[in-house]
């Protein structure tokens, strides 16, 4: 009996992803242009997944499903972003080029996680608190540096350090684990089997 070794096998096709001049995608350029315009540089905005595939002028991320996308460029929360540089070089190749970005995106905290971090009970109980100018936006998702939140943090509750980014940390380690188990349609199983599971932008 003959066997079959792994590179015998044929390789999953992966469908050819072409762009539509569609109103979805005007729209996502448009605002990004805008974006760019008035905001200050040194606060990079994303593509959202669900902008991603507006790009292309797809109806919406579902259409990216049999798609293997690059590495997200920033990550707020467990909502991923990239910038439109990188959404460009990876619709360049050819769709069976294997993935070769393994770098891990800037993760930043999000409203939730801020929250935590301050001591609030939820994100509406600090509806009154002034917060600073958000690091990196992903579609309309604000973040922030995990520096910059202890910095609020220890001027609002001096003598208390980390024990809530730990808590974060530990609430979301079980979230990253069944998402590599069930696999994740907008992920290479391969590039995140190894990644950390937090790596926060100090």
């Amino acid at each position: 009996m003959t066997q079959t070794s792994p590179g015998d096998l044929p390789r999953k096709r992966i469908p050819v992803l072409r762009v539509r001049d569609t109103p979805q995608r005007r729209a996502v350029i448009a605002r990004y242009d805008e974006f760019e315009r008035r905001t200050s540089p040194s606060v990079p905005r994303f593509l959202s997944i669900t902008e991603f595939a507006h790009y292309f002028g797809l109806p919406g991320s579902t259409s990216l499903k049999a798609q293997v996308l690059p590495e997200p460029d920033a990550i707020i929360g467990s909502i991923k972003g990239w910038s439109r540089s990188t959404v460009d070089t990876w619709a360049a190749k050819p769709r069976s080029a294997p993935n070769e970005c393994t770098a891990v995106g800037a993760r930043y905290l999000s409203r939730t996680e801020v929250a935590k971090v301050l001591g609030f009970v939820s994100v509406d109980s600090m509806s009154k608190f002034p917060l600073p100018e958000p690091d990196a936006i992903i579609g309309e998702i604000k973040g922030w540096r995990l520096s910059k939140i202890e910095e609020l943090s220890a001027a609002r509750r001096p003598g208390r350090g980390r024990p809530a980014i730990q808590r974060v940390a530990t609430r979301r380690a079980p979230e990253r684990q069944h998402a590599l188990a069930n696999g994740n349609p907008h992920e290479s199983p391969d590039s995140v089997s190894d990644r950390p599971a937090w790596t926060y932008l100090e």
